[in-house]
């Protein structure tokens, strides 16, 4: 999914730089949304995010449902906790 979504993988940041960018390896739960339907498709998961050099990534795919909206939400839930 990575490379169809041409994502990064992102590098350490240097000491002193500021800015919240992210690749496919540091993305958090704040930078994805799951919908059931967005824009008449099914399993949507959107996609938003500063990538390299702080230019914004969005985009919308429709996947194959695997899981319940609630099911992940739950486990982001217990994700967010274990990172404390």
């Amino acid at each position: 999914m990575f490379f169809q979504l041409a994502l990064r993988a992102g590098n350490e940041k240097e000491e002193g730089e500021t800015a919240d960018t992210v690749g496919c390896c540091s993305l958090r739960v704040e930078h994805i949304k799951l919908h059931p339907e967005l824009d008449g498709q099914e399993h949507v998961v959107e996609f938003d995010f500063l990538g390299k050099d702080s230019i914004r990534y969005y985009n919308k795919v429709s996947v194959e449902k695997l899981v319940s909206a609630e099911e992940m939400e739950a486990a982001a839930s217990v994700a967010i906790l274990v990172q404390g």
